[in-house]
């Protein structure tokens, strides 16, 4: 496992760990993919591999994680993993003496032990302002970047900032509601003991995601301001729907991935009208997917018939189509309480920000330009059909927790 390192240096570690000859490729394969031809090599990592790590300052850390014991990996962070097997490696692998040590431990005749793994993905918020920033600021870049690439992030950042602040704002204006006075007569009931974790107070946090929040909230100002706009605006958000009579759940991810390019809809998207009135199923984009004209393709969502019929399909390709006309939705909040939920954040930070905030903002924002440039140079004519229905789609792109033993895995969520 590497600590975080930029773009640049992520390639460069990727050809000496692996020797791939293309490692972009590598970085931004699926992670759990077996296939990988050239570019992924078989081979584990060297001990001499490891070394020119250590020398380039990339801090690998190479440990054999034991029944009982758990890792954090942030996110952002490359790290490889395979399954213990009590066969020998070469000398040359990096974890050859540690395995031959755990071989030595183990008395003659012991069989081989069951080994699997559980791994939960979450979001690590950091407990300073300053470790916040850093942490979350890093998820945005990270989901970003594998916007470039058309991949799904495992991460929500963009939902979460937005919960999180809601949160926050709510629990820093209770603490400053005068208490009540004590009942006379004091019940005696059960309590839970107060766990012994380390949570920062909710201006600490407020402190740390002002940045990300503040790039988030302008990157929806900027969908709703310069999107070219073929339909209408949905006034209600979704979670303001009947659900009786609306079959998605807008506090569920499952829906709610941009098929064009496959990072989260947080909050702001583009809904298909001709899929709507003539399929009655959801075809939903990002903005940046939208302004780039990325629905002007072919979409299946028949299961089973790919003909490039409007009433079967997608048929955005088709300038005549109903369906290259698209409404505007927000899903937990509109624009208005969106700024409002960004100038409360405001208020409680005061003029107490922390000390590379406009930095922070400044770097985020300068990446979704760069996000736009990529959106913008793909054309409509030169672009390959989306694929098949939304359901195939998200499976090919989700992340399987499955690993086959003693397959080298690379990633970088």
């Amino acid at each position: 496992m590497l600590r975080r390192l930029t773009e640049r240096h992520k390639y460069h570690a990727l050809r000496l760990l692996t020797g791939a000859s293309d490692s972009k490729a590598t970085l931004y394969d699926l992670p759990h993919r077996d296939q990988g031809g050239d570019e992924i090599r078989r081979d584990w990592p060297t001990a001499v591999s490891i070394e020119e790590c250590k020398r380039m300052g990339y801090c690998p850390s190479v440990f054999v994680l034991k029944p009982g014991q758990l890792v954090h990996i942030n996110k952002g962070r490359l790290h490889a993993f395979r399954k213990l097997a009590p066969s020998p490696l070469p000398p040359t692998d990096c974890h050859a003496v540690q395995r031959q040590m755990l071989m030595d431990s183990k008395k003659d005749g012991e069989g081989e032990d069951i080994c699997f793994s559980i791994a939960w993905d979450w979001m690590f918020k950091g407990v300073t302002s300053e470790g916040i920033n850093r942490e979350v600021s890093g998820l945005v870049e990270c989901s970003a970047l594998n916007q470039v690439q058309k991949l799904q992030s495992l991460a929500v950042p963009d939902t979460a900032l937005l919960f999180l602040a809601q949160k926050c704002i709510a629990k820093e204006n209770s603490s400053k509601v005068k208490p009540k006075p004590k009942n006379l007569f004091k019940m005696d009931f059960p309590t839970r003991a107060p766990l012994n974790v380390s949570e920062p107070d909710a201006k600490t946090v407020l402190r740390g995601i002002l940045p990300s929040l503040e790039y988030t909230v302008r990157r929806h100002e900027l969908a709703t301001e310069t999107s070219n706009l073929s339909g209408s605006t949905e006034k209600r958000p979704d979670t303001w729907r009947d659900p009786m009579h609306y079959s998605i759940d807008p506090y569920g991810n499952e829906d709610y991935v941009c098929i064009g390019c496959g990072v989260e809809l947080s909050n702001v998207y583009y809904h298909c009208l001709g899929c709507e009135q003539l399929l009655s199923k959801d075809f939903n984009i990002c903005s940046n997917c939208h302004k780039s004209g990325s629905y002007e393709v072919f979409h299946q969502m028949h299961p089973f018939n790919d003909t490039a019929d409007e009433l079967l399909n997608h048929t955005g390709e088709n300038p005549n189509s109903r369906h290259g006309k698209f409404s505007l939705h927000y899903r937990f909040m509109d624009l208005v309480e969106e700024r409002s939920l960004l100038d409360k954040c405001r208020t409680i930070v005061g003029s107490d920000a922390i000390a590379r905030s406009e930095e922070t903002k400044a770097r985020l924002l300068s990446m979704s330009n760069d996000v736009d440039k990529v959106s913008r140079s793909r054309s409509p004519q030169t672009r390959r059909p989306l694929g098949h229905s939304p359901s195939t789609a998200k499976r090919a792109t989700r992340r399987s927790s499955r690993l086959k033993i003693g397959t080298p895995v690379l990633s970088k969520e």
